[in-house]
Order: structure tokens, then sequence, then C-alpha cells
């Protein structure tokens, strides 16, 4: 009885001591980098840019235009022909939940090769694809 109790203490001694030095594991998976994350939502944003003011004491000369088929033609100073038409600047909003849960809003000068849903890494104000992915 003596031996069986002397095995059952050196027993839970071994088992106590290794779980001692088992190294500890969160419940929470680890991100693979500190700026990863998926894309929640891309937004496209249109501004009408201010026409650029017409120089006039810059010499300009004629100019005709006779478009294909019905339009109209039209003629008129060089320094004016075109300036009608509105300059549109369009950029994108690209907004990333990063794997720790914060947000990143990133503002693109070009149409995103992404889509919403898509995992990325955030670096330096640009979208690339996660390491190891």
């Amino acid at each position: 009885m003596k031996a069986s109790a002397a095995l059952v203490g050196i027993s839970i001694a071994i088992a106590t001591a290794a779980i001692a030095q088992a190294p500890f594991k969160s419940a929470l998976p680890r991100a693979a980098c500190d700026d990863c994350g998926t894309i929640t939502s891309i937004q496209s944003v249109s501004k009408e840019l201010a026409p650029q003011p017409i120089d006039q004491g810059e010499p300009s000369g004629l100019v005709a235009t006779v478009p294909l088929g019905n339009g109209p033609v039209r003629a008129g100073s060089s320094s004016r022909v075109g300036k009608d038409t509105p300059n549109v600047s369009t950029q994108w909003d690209v907004v990333v939940r990063l794997d720790d849960g914060r947000y990143r809003v990133l503002r693109l000068h070009a149409k995103p090769a992404f889509a919403k849903g898509d995992r990325v890494q955030v670096r330096e104000g640009k979208l690339e694809r996660p390491p190891g992915e």
C-alpha cells in the first residue's frame, strides 16, 4: 500500500512539474502582422475642382471643333475652348478592420485592386497582400 501511495505521489509531482513548465497559450489567435485586416468598405468620392483661371494677358489662337455626327460646330479662343466642362477628381475611401480590432481609413487616388472582404496589409498608406497569403 505504501508503494502504491508513493507511486501516486511521484506521478502527481511529475505531472505538476510538467504543467508548470508548459508555455502559456492565449485563447485568442495571434495576429499574423500588426497592420493586417479585412476591407469592410470601399466608396468612391468625387469632388468637382475649381476651374482654372484664364490668363487674359496670354496670347491665344482661333480654334474650331467639328464633331463627328450631329454635334454643333464650335469656334472660339484657344484659351476658352473646353473650359465649360467640369473638372472632377475621384478618390476612394477604403476602411480596413485590423486583426486587433482597430480601424484604418485610407484615401487612395486610384481604384484599389482589392474588394470588400479581402484580407490586406496596410503599409505606408497603401494596400498590399498580407505576408504568407
